[in-house]
């Protein structure tokens, strides 16, 4: 099976979690396809913040329905609200939505609501991303949380499947020898890792909070105590 995969970015250059799991679809299917919103151009009213990224995704479902009859693919892919407007009559390929988590909950739990980025994310996009989910055969989320968020905030049924874990990198191994691999202290001293941008949005302010209550001394990118 091959697929066209519609997502934000397929720059080279960006490899946050998105991006890693779009390259793991071509390994699982040959021959598939990613295109980014930057193959599509400019996007239509692309210069209004406030809707930037949903006129990305319309200029990207453009692209995608240009391609309508010449797309070389079983199935299309969509990423989150990129693929809200595609012409489903005209495209007549099975689309498959995947959802990685709700702007409609990421704006409920994880943006300050004295912030304008609250209702950009809570209204605006966590609209045209219910329209995405709305817009395919079936929504795939990669966990029950997600499947869950994807029901109380939009009202989709969707269909949980795990991200694919490397178990010859990822696995149970003791802690002295895990503290070694990783270059950190192989004392007793506790040792707190944090994981993900730090800002806001990646919990980061929590981190901050109980810094001075546990003693936790900031070294580089890392925490200890």
């Amino acid at each position: 099976m091959k697929a066209l995969i519609l997502t934000a970015t397929a720059s080279p250059h960006v490899k946050a979690g998105i991006e890693i799991y779009n390259s793991q679809f071509c390994r699982i299917f040959p021959g598939s396809q990613i295109i980014g919103a930057e193959a599509a151009g400019d996007a239509p009213f692309g210069w209004v913040k406030p809707i930037k990224e949903p006129m990305r995704a319309l200029a990207m479902c453009r692209l995608a329905n240009g391609m309508a009859g010449k797309i070389d693919a079983d199935v299309i892919i969509t990423q989150g609200m990129y693929g809200w407007a595609l012409d489903r009559k005209k495209l007549e390929i099975p689309v498959i939505n995947i959802s990685h988590g709700t702007y409609a909950g990421l704006a409920a739990d994880a943006i300050p609501k004295t912030s304008l980025e609250h209702y950009r994310t809570g209204i605006i996009y966590s609209h045209f991303e219910k329209k995405g989910m709305q817009n395919a055969d079936i929504v795939v989320s990669n966990s029950m949380f997600t499947h869950d968020l994807d029901r109380i905030n939009y009202g989709v049924e969707s269909e949980v499947i795990y991200n694919a874990i490397d178990t010859a990198v990822f696995r149970p191994v003791a802690k002295k020898a895990a503290r070694k691999k990783l270059g950190l202290d192989s004392g007793k001293k506790q040792i707190g890792l944090f994981v993900g941008r730090q800002e806001h949005q990646k919990g980061f302010d929590v981190l901050e909070r109980i810094q001075p209550v546990f003693g936790i001394e900031r070294h580089g990118h890392r925490l200890a105590r």
